[in-house]
């Protein structure tokens, strides 16, 4: 299905205003003007879907761990279970073992234990890459899920798929035996070694020689993740500046430390509060305009009730020349600092020696970057760096409580920052699991903000259908059942999208399936016959579907589908099993599907024998004597 375009934005008003409280948005065009902002975000929110160009690429800068070898060996079998410390890169080693060089096409799915195990487990096949990620559980919800991971495990080994689970050194003593088994506790690669690895990986020949002993032991300390981002500085001054790699290394491995030393030196020379005020705006939206940059200084001494001062503005010195004396630079009226990741390090220092002020710090971005006189590139600078600081505070409730707060707004410039902080929050390995269940909540909803509803379709769609393909399913499935018909018919829409997935089509017939009330436009897809395959996974959720859809009364929702299957039923007899099966020992289900087959009959070609065929499986299904007598064939009975 291909998205609307040329739509008039939601901040444009034509026709009828609305005037009340809420969401006033009238079909689902809506949410494919935000879908496609979000396919046209210049700088698009990580994390995308992992493709083949990838892992080939992650191939080429992989370190293998102490272990690594013996995990080879034990995932040929078809399970491994890797142990080892925080940030120690035991994620990208279970990718690495998923999917080895040559094998790099095969699409890894992140399977969410809390939302089920056994929504997958009857739906392995071979060539299946599998990762279980539990290292962030406590103990009693980590033993709560040892009869779906085993069940998972087992399922894995009998149809020749791989699955990779990461815990924790501390959680292998809560595996049963049998897991147990596969463990493999890996160590830590030698952190100069990963980043050196990286640079050659990009053309930078760095030897470790020309590594000082100083950011060797800062790199020994930190987490695989921080590495990496050293890597991508180091690579990205390479393409601005000259001079040295070893060089660059220093700068970056004082970037990832925040220049403490520099920090402090600077707060002691700047003691005055508004010189503060304006080193956090400076910051926090590096990269903006100046006209952005002084603004955001003034809204926070207002914010955080600083007082005014004795003085007219006037008579104090100029923005321009109190930037330079903190070190920053104004080119093109764009204020910047020269150094290597210099800003991100001194606003994540100020975050964390301001932990007090917090939540006033998240007010002041969040609703900065609200106001319409900022340009789109601004927002996602400075939007982005909060989420960068709420993420490494493991903070998930502002995350959630300021993506609401971007959702909700009017204009679809600032939506699209909630979008990009729940894209990546609801992959993160430490508040991922929560914010994944807060848009659980959302979705069932009914009467939840229409503009709240279209982010969380555009996060379904665009990141957990790739990450966690059960999840996403669940939360669209429940926006189907939206008060607003803009919000439900956008979440039908992007399940048929996903229907065209045969794996992901089956997945849906069981989130359908689990349902009290049949979205009978929904299952007409679903179960248009040339999609049913005989995959035996099938049959119990149709079964669970049909018996639904013949409890309605309205007839006229579900007998097309029921005469197509029917017109099918010389080849696919199944159909007919299924049919009866849902029909079962039910009296009023039976008498339903019995009339609209009887019907179809009449104006069908060769109806009369199908017709008879389901007539025999309903009689068995209810253990009854035959309804009808042998010798008589007419079908007005």
């Amino acid at each position: 299905m291909t998205a609307p375009v040329n739509q008039t934005e939601i901040a444009d008003v034509h026709g009828s205003v609305h005037s009340g409280s809420g969401d006033q948005i009238d079909n689902s065009t809506h949410y494919y003007q935000f879908l496609r902002l979000v396919r046209d975000d210049p700088a698009p929110a990580v994390r995308r879907p992992i493709t083949a160009g990838d892992l080939r690429w992650l191939q080429l800068r992989f370190e293998p761990p102490p272990g690594f070898d013996k995990a080879e060996r034990v995932v040929l079998s078809g399970v491994v279970v890797l142990s080892g410390t925080t940030g120690s890169g035991r994620e990208t080693a279970a990718r690495m073992l998923l999917c080895p060089e040559g094998h790099e096409d095969n699409e890894i799915q992140e399977i969410e234990i809390e939302a089920g195990a056994g929504a997958a487990l009857g739906d392995v096949e071979a060539g299946d890459r599998l990762l279980v990620n539990l290292s962030e559980l406590d103990r009693w919800t980590f033993h709560g899920y040892h009869q779906e991971l085993r069940s998972l495990a087992a399922a894995v080994e009998q149809s020749g798929a791989r699955l990779a689970v990461v815990i924790s050194r501390e959680q292998e003593a809560w595996l049963t035996d049998e897991l147990r088994r596969r463990v493999v506790p890996l160590g830590r690669p030698g952190a100069v070694s990963v980043v050196l690895t990286h640079l050659a990986a990009a053309g930078i020949d760095l030897h470790p020689e020309g590594v000082d002993r100083a950011a060797e032991e800062v790199l020994e300390a930190a987490a695989m993740s921080e590495l990496a981002r050293v890597a991508y500085l180091v690579v990205a001054e390479s393409d601005n500046r000259h001079g040295a790699a070893a060089d660059r290394l220093a700068a970056a491995v004082e970037a990832i430390r925040g220049y403490p030393g520099e920090l402090g030196h600077l707060l002691d020379r700047h003691r005055d509060g508004r010189q503060r005020a304006l080193l956090f705006s400076a910051t926090a939206f590096a990269g903006a305009r100046l006209d952005t940059v002084a603004v955001a200084e003034r809204t926070l001494l207002g914010l955080i009730g600083f007082p005014q001062p004795e003085q007219h503005w006037l008579e104090h010195d100029g923005v321009v020349g109190r930037l330079g004396r903190l070190g920053a630079e104004v080119t093109d009226r764009r204020v910047g600092f020269g150094r290597i990741g210099y800003a991100d390090a001194v606003f994540g220092r100020l975050w964390d020696e301001y932990a007090g002020l917090h939540e006033d710090l998240e007010r002041w971005i969040a609703d900065t970057v609200v106001t319409p006189p900022l340009a789109g590139d601004e927002r996602r600078l400075a939007g982005d760096r909060l989420g960068d600081q709420l993420l490494r505070s493991r903070d998930g409730r502002s995350v959630v409580r300021v993506a609401r707060s971007w959702a909700t707004q009017p204009r679809s410039e600032v939506r699209l920052l909630a979008y990009r902080l729940l894209a990546r929050a609801v992959v993160d390995q430490h508040v991922g699991r929560a914010v994944r269940r807060q848009l659980y909540e959302w979705a069932e909803d009914p009467s939840l903000s229409a503009r709240l509803a279209h982010v969380i379709l555009a996060v379904c769609e665009r990141v957990l259908t790739h990450t966690h393909p059960d999840v996403a399913i669940v939360r669209l499935r429940l926006l189907t059942l939206h008060s607003a018909p803009a919000v439900s018919a956008a979440a039908r829409d992007v399940l048929i999208r996903l229907a065209d997935d045969a794996r992901l089509s089956r997945r849906i017939l069981v989130a359908l399936a689990r349902t009290n009330r049949i979205d009978h436009e929904l299952f007409a897809v679903l179960a248009a016959p040339h999609r049913v395959d005989h995959h035996p996974w099938n049959r119990v959720r149709l079964i669970e579907c049909w018996r639904a859809a013949l409890n309605d009364r309205a007839v006229e929702q579900w007998s097309p589908l029921v005469q197509a299957w029917l017109a099918e039923a010389g080849t696919r007899a199944d159909f007919l099993d299924v049919l009866a099966a849902a029909a079962g020992d039910d009296e009023a289900r039976a008498a339903r599907l019995f009339v609209v087959a009887r019907d179809w009959a009449r104006r069908a070609d060769g109806g009369a024998a199908v017709f008879a065929a389901l007539r025999d499986r309903i009689d068995r299904q209810q253990g009854v004597a035959e309804w009808w007598d042998d010798e008589r064939t007419e079908l007005s009975r």
